[in-house]
C-alpha cells in the first residue's frame, strides 16, 4: 500500500466525497489515489453489492474485490433478480460458488439459523412440517387359507380322469 500524505485528515471527507474522489483517480489512472480512496471506502459502511459494484466498475485491487464477493456471498439473503442484473452472470456465478463452498465446508447447520425452517431442529433431527399429515398405515386383511374340504374338493377333482368316469 501506498504511503500518502500525514499532514491531511484522510477520514474527514464523507463517503460521497470519497466516491467522487474515486471516479476521477479512475478516469485519470491515479492509481495511488484511487487505492487510497478505496482504503478510505473500506471503513464506511456499504452494504455488500455496492461494495462489489464499486470493485468492478472502478478496478479495485484484487483484496478488496475478493473480501466484498466473499461479504455478499456469506449474506443470508439470496441475491434478488435486480441484483442478478445489476451483477452480471459472471459475478453470479463466482457468488453462486462462493455460497456453495461456504455451505459444504461449514456445515448449513453452522451458519446462521435465521433462514432454517422452525420444523429443522438444532441437533439435526426433522420433524415433519405442520402441512403435512402422515400417511395412513393400512394393514391387509390376514390372507384366508383354504379350508380342508375346499382343498379335499379339489385334489378329488383333479384325479379323477374323465375317462373313468
Amino acid at each position: 500500500m501506498p504511503r500518502y500524505s500525514l499532514l491531511f485528515d484522510y477520514t474527514a471527507a464523507t463517503a460521497q466525497e470519497w466516491l467522487t474522489i474515486l471516479k476521477l483517480a479512475h478516469m485519470w489512472d491515479c492509481d495511488n489515489v484511487r487505492d487510497l480512496a478505496f482504503c478510505e471506502l473500506d471503513r464506511m459502511d456499504y452494504e455488500p453489492l455496492k461494495r462489489v459494484l464499486l470493485a468492478r466498475d472502478y478496478d479495485a485491487p484484487q483484496k478488496w474485490m475478493d473480501k466484498a464477493i466473499q461479504a455478499l456471498a456469506n449474506r443470508p439473503a439470496f441475491l434478488s433478480e435486480e441484483e442478478g442484473h445489476e451483477l452480471g452472470i459472471s459475478l453470479i456465478i463466482t457468488i453462486t460458488r462462493l455460497r456453495e463452498r461456504n455451505k459444504i465446508s461449514l456445515g448449513w447447520r453452522e451458519r446462521s439459523r435465521s433462514h432454517i425452517p422452525p420444523w429443522i431442529q438444532p441437533q439435526g433431527i426433522i420433524i415433519p412440517p405442520p402441512w403435512t399429515q402422515p400417511p395412513p398405515i393400512i394393514i391387509p386383511p390376514p390372507r384366508r387359507s383354504p379350508s380342508r374340504r375346499s382343498l379335499s374338493s379339489r385334489a378329488g377333482s383333479r384325479s379323477r380322469s374323465p375317462i373313468s368316469s
